[in-house]
């Protein structure tokens, strides 16, 4: 069975679910164990990557820096001691009963 993680929401990605019509039963959907967050500065992000064991995602303003790394109830206090602005990315796993089924809701996003 296929399975990809998202940078979208829980709700976003139920509705695209049933917008396509996925079978519940065999389309499951959950929180990722990966926290995002967006930083709009190099020096935050390489902070936020050292001190995490974070990675950076692609994404498509190259001024902005995308991070993930395991969530961790440390991670936003430690980020507003350090004063830079950031913002939190939501991620979902999704297993389909089908690579057409991914396919379906990828093309959805």
């Amino acid at each position: 069975m296929p399975f990809a993680t998202y940078a979208i929401t829980l709700e976003a990605a139920t509705d695209l679910i049933q917008q396509l019509a996925l079978s519940p039963f065999h389309t499951h959907i959950e929180p990722s164990r990966y926290a995002g967050y967006l930083f709009d500065d190099l020096r935050s992000a390489t902070a936020f990557r050292l001190r995490f064991d974070a990675e950076r995602l692609a994404y498509d303003d190259e001024e902005h820096f995308l991070m993930f790394a395991l969530a961790d109830q440390e991670i936003e206090p430690w980020l507003r001691s350090c004063g830079g602005e950031f913002e939190r990315v939501e991620f979902v796993a999704v297993q389909f009963a089908s690579d057409g089924d991914r396919a379906q809701f990828e093309a959805m996003l």
